[in-house]
């Protein structure tokens, strides 16, 4: 059951980074078209919050899947 969870949780999460993205590439195209100032900031927040979608699935990917060494190799089978 945990390791249900830790695989939906984690594809969920790339996931909605992916759809993240590509709304990051559409905002910033609509603020390259536009040249407003509103735009541009808008484009620069959604980016921003893509940048720490990124950081999660890599801390999420490290924590959940990351191999142990197993417990004879680490005390030198003693």
């Amino acid at each position: 059951m945990k390791s249900k969870f830790k695989y939906s949780y984690a594809f969920t999460l790339l996931g909605l980074t992916f759809l993240w993205a590509g709304f990051c590439v559409w905002m910033t195209c609509q603020a390259i078209a536009m040249k407003s100032e509103i735009a541009i900031l808008g484009a620069a927040g959604v980016d921003t919050l893509l940048g720490a979608l990124i950081s999660w699935n890599a801390l999420i990917i490290q924590h959940y899947f990351r191999k142990a060494i197993p417990e004879e190799e680490s005390t030198g089978g003693k």
